[in-house]
């Protein structure tokens, strides 16, 4: 007869790290519902880089975005949810990419604000404002000569001395003032639905939230001209905050800008915005967020500088690393005679973003814990059964993969990555927020690339990694994906966001000039990619098309060359300008050619500045010739031409330009075709390029006025000194190449006897003048780089492992069997890894405290260690559902939808049938795992690999049969 066995329950507690013999663990998991369960995924939403230009080839390896430095939800007052992000960056400050006087490589802070409500983006980057040098009669100030390293006083066009913006740096002029940027993380506080912003080394800034539609030009402009160049201005929507004098100057002294060093954080309380900076906290006037008497401004008696302060209960909570303050306002219009009391001389905040609401408590994160408090008097720490993390110890990951590893297992050559087995407490970049509707609390930590989640009082690892990895050939290897680095966790209400990134992707040039060499102009992108709970289904960073990169290139200027040649300030130019992207599906309007998705159509605009005193339009002089002539990278981009057997480009003309196209007998002044050869000695223009050919890597664009009666004949109607917008030349990727990284369109002028094919002209007054041309260069990602259709997807690992059953009672136990009360969706068929050898539910057993793990290796003889489900490979398996729908024909269906399957219809009206399923819920089962160990105590592993988008693991339950086989031994193992 057996011997009786007790049922024991292994599924209770979270993470429990606070004893020499380790209790349970959960890895991305959490307790909600009354049920353990494996987290969503985050899918992607965006991803994006900066519009700053990148440098020159040579230089392009730390171009782009270097570093995260915080981010902030905010709901706008007209209803949009927007997301606004901080970032240090290694960027070319001008468009023309270092060739020009006043263009430097240089680290900035670079704003950037996503709108996830209509899916737009802006971008600013952190700039000296003409703003901070106003001068006010109140503080009778004189006129400030300097801001940064920039002298700001300069004679205006009109003889008057002012102060320039920054957007008005050209060729000939700079008056740009970039904040040098340093390694610090930001601080947030909503203040009268304004966000206000900075750091130590930035100050304080604010964003007026807008609405926007498209991204600027964010470099300064040194392709033109002070004249011709663009009408930027300074940003409206983010500015520096300048303090002034309030509505009571006559009986109050107000703080000056100088007067505060720049705050690390700031907090509302009784509707005042309050700065911390150093020791001391300045109090701005009700409802205002820069005007703050002299009368008050506080200092705190701390030992250390203050790192965080937050409100509570309409009092102030002060942080510094190692100390809490309370501090309780006075009424009235001074709030700094209230009671100020030290809290404790031990326990600190490590940084402002540390910090969460919730449910009316306080919660943060210091070097020692996580704590909370209710009345900011007495406080508790949360995070006691986790104490090993904020330790050197350490806390330890059960969930390994070194057994995977051939020739042998347990074997690692540890030539790649390794797993990640030792969490230990990072302070660097910590967030903390709380998700109402989960009751969740998530602290990130960004250097550990993972996250403490803390639901229902139960404590949970959330790994943004996985140790699912492969050699390339097919063979499971140790190793780890990291496709989520650096992840900074952001709550609003419902809803659960993940920023992370760098995303750092080489990009290969492919592309080749005009005349055949390559260009080589190789560079490295680093963007970064907003995340959503639950986005995509189960795994993590699923995509399908969200990659709205436009890898930003530079300026470069051709020529001109020949005696008729005009150079300096006054010799204007052709332009093609950044190229706009053709919407999927846009029909054009003569060929009817319509745009195909994954082509990239595009639109290259050609303006004129028309070189200013050359002709005397008094006169009757003018421009009654404008040629053109282009090589360009044919084998990777093609024209669209304006019918099948044509080499005529589609004419395009903007409105200001349709007076210049009025054809007489079907002859037209625009002549916009492609050739298949060139000839720079024959006669004239038009007679050196050779056979019209679609396939033709020259270009002309060629306008004789005199050939046509249009409107304004025989001369254009252009304006000398400004952009004078031309034409649109349409185009699209080669067919056969979109799998090519290009840096541009390899445009080249051609040079001709007399000089370079840029030109203009008026015959009958004898001028002819060639001028230069400027090309932006914008990389057009191949097929094979875009972000899309899970490319950058990673499995979600998952675990939990119970505590040590059997280790009080000190008898000689054995475990036969293990019961798991499981809602499954099945294993899904395409898995983002088909290499690893470990499915979607697997068991693992280990006795006398080998508790973290059981490897193969110490069994003997040899066995498999662990159980599968939903796995055929290496270990016979089983399946996490059970078998609970008889069809007509007798045979037993799996309650899974699938497309194509042969399992569940439901409402099947194309055929005769009616399905098989006309309502249910989803099935909870119970798994059966017959695995043994015998010892004085022993812990039960579960985990798996979640690497399709519709699995899905939850668990009410594991029990276990116990049963005493002998007493206590003399000696333990």
């Amino acid at each position: 007869m057996a011997t009786p066995g007790n049922e024991v329950q292994l599924l209770d507690a979270g993470i429990q790290a606070n004893a020499p013999s380790k209790g349970s663990f959960a890895l991305n998991m959490l307790f909600h519902n009354n049920s353990w369960q494996v987290r969503r995924g985050f899918g992607q939403v965006t991803q994006f880089d900066t519009q700053m230009a990148s440098p020159l080839a040579g230089a392009a390896t730390e171009w782009g975005f270097k570093k995260h430095l915080g981010s902030h939800l905010i709901k706008t007052n007209f209803g949009n949810l927007q997301m606004l992000s901080i970032f240090l960056a290694d960027v070319n400050t001008s468009d023309t990419g270092g060739s020009f006087t006043f263009s430097a490589v240089e680290g900035i802070y670079v704003v950037s604000i996503y709108d996830l409500t209509t899916n737009e983006r802006f971008e600013v980057p952190l700039y000296t404002h003409t703003n901070e040098t106003a001068v006010s009669a109140s503080f009778n100030d004189s006129v400030p000569t300097t801001v940064g390293s920039r002298t700001t006083t300069q004679v205006n066009l009109d003889g008057v001395e002012g102060i320039n913006p920054q957007y008005q740096t050209t060729t000939n002029a700079s008056y740009a003032a970039w904040l040098k940027a340093k390694d610090e993380f930001f601080y947030f506080e909503e203040f009268n639905d304004v966000l206000y912003f900075g750091n130590s080394i930035a100050g304080a800034w604010a964003y007026i939230p807008a609405s926007f539609n498209g991204l600027r030009t964010t470099t300064v402009d040194e392709n033109n001209y002070h004249e011709s160049a663009l009408a930027y201005g300074e940003s409206s929507m983010i500015t520096p905050v300048v303090l002034s004098p309030g509505i009571n100057p006559e009986s109050f002294d107000y703080v000056r800008t100088s007067d505060m060093a720049n705050p690390v954080d700031a907090a509302v309380v009784q509707n005042r915005l309050v700065y911390a900076s150093g020791k001391t906290l300045f109090w701005n006037d009700p409802g205002f967020a820069n005007a703050i008497t002299g009368n008050n401004v506080m200092d705190v008696p701390s030992e250390e500088l203050i790192t965080c302060i937050a409100e509570l209960n309409s009092n102030l909570i002060i942080f510094t690393k190692n100390e809490m303050w309370l501090y309780q306002p006075s009424m009235g219009d001074i709030v700094v005679d209230g009671r100020l009391t030290r809290v404790s001389d031990t326990v600190g905040c490590v940084g402002s973003s540390a910090v969460a609401k919730v449910d009316g408590s306080l919660v943060w994160v210091d070097t020692g814990g996580v704590y909370t408090t209710s009345n900011g008097i007495s406080m508790s720490r949360l995070s006691g059964e986790i104490l090993p993390f904020f330790t050197r110890q350490g806390m330890s990951n059960p969930l390994t993969s070194y057994f995977v590893s051939t020739p042998r297992f347990g074997h690692t050559t540890l030539s790649g990555e390794q797993p990640m087995t030792t969490l230990r407490f990072d302070s660097e970049g910590v967030k903390c927020i709380y998700v109402a509707a989960m009751k969740l609390l998530a602290i990130s930590i960004p250097k550990l690339s993972g996250a403490l989640v803390l639901t229902n009082g139960k404590w949970s690892w959330w790994t943004f990694e996985s140790s699912v990895a492969d050699d390339g050939a097919g063979t499971a290897v140790v190793g780890v994906t990291q496709n989520v680095p650096s992840p900074w966790v952001l709550g609003y209400q419902d809803d659960f966001f993940v920023i992370a990134g760098p995303d750092v992707q080489a990009l290969i040039d492919d592309a080749v000039s005009g005349g055949g060499g390559a260009l080589n102009a190789d560079t490295t992108d680093r963007s970064f990619f907003i995340l959503e709970y639950g986005r995509g289904g189960a795994i993590d960073r699923s995509i399908t098309d969200e990659d709205d990169r436009r890898i930003t290139g530079v300026g470069i200027r051709h020529g001109p060359a020949g005696t008729d040649s005009l150079v300096g300030s006054a010799a204007g130019g052709f332009y093609l300008h950044d190229p706009i992207k053709v919407p999927d599906g846009y029909t054009f309007p003569v060929g009817g050619e319509i745009a195909i998705p994954g082509r990239d159509y595009i639109l290259v605009p050609i303006s004129i500045v028309l070189p200013q005193d050359v002709w005397d339009f008094t006169a009757g002089e003018g421009v009654d010739q404008i040629a053109i002539g282009l090589g360009f990278d044919a084998g990777r981009w093609q024209p669209v031409y304006n019918g099948v057997y044509t080499s005529t480009i589609e004419l395009m003309l903007p409105p200001e330009r349709l007076a210049s196209a009025r054809a007489v007998a079907g002859t037209d002044p625009w002549t916009i075709a492609t050739y298949s050869a060139y000839d720079p000695t024959a006669g004239s223009f038009a007679l050196r390029f050779g056979v019209p050919s679609q396939s033709g890597g020259y270009l002309a664009v060629w306008w004789d006025g005199q050939h046509g009666s249009h409107y304004h004949n025989p001369h254009m109607n252009l304006t000398e000194g400004r952009h004078n917008l031309l034409i649109y030349l349409p185009f699209k990727r080669v067919a056969a190449r979109l799998a090519d990284d290009t840096s541009g369109m390899g445009w080249s002028v051609l040079s001709a006897t007399a000089g370079t094919e840029a030109w203009l002209d008026d015959n009958a007054n004898g001028i002819l003048r060639r001028i230069s041309l400027f090309e932006f260069k914008r990389w057009s990602l191949g097929s094979g780089s875009v972000r899309k259709e899970d490319s950058v997807a990673q499995p979600v690992d998952w675990a939990y492992k119970s505590t040590n059953v059997g280790l009080e009672e000190g008898k000689e136990l054995k475990m036969r069997g293990v019961w798991t009360n499981l809602l499954s969706h099945g294993s899904g068929t395409d898995k983002l890894n088909a290499a690893w050898p470990y499915g979607l539910f697997n068991t693992l057993v280990g006795s006398d405290r080998k508790e973290w793990i059981s490897q193969i290796i110490d069994l003997s003889p040899t066995q498999a260690a662990v159980e599968q489900q939903d796995e055929t490979s290496p270990f016979a398996s089983t399946s996490t559902l059970r078998t609970r729908v008889q069809q007509s024909d007798g045979t037993l269906a799996d309650k899974v939808f699938q497309t194509g399957g042969t399992d569940i219809t439901w409402g099947d009206t194309g055929s005769q049938a009616t399905g098989n399923l006309l309502i249910g819920d989803e099935d909870t089962s119970e798994i059966s795992v017959s695995m043994s160990a015998k010892g004085q105590s022993f812990s039960v592993m579960h985990f798996g690999f979640i690497m399709n988008r519709a699995e899905r693991l939850m668990m009410e339950g594991i029990k276990a049969i116990v049963r005493v086989v002998g007493g206590r031994r003399r000696r333990g193992r």
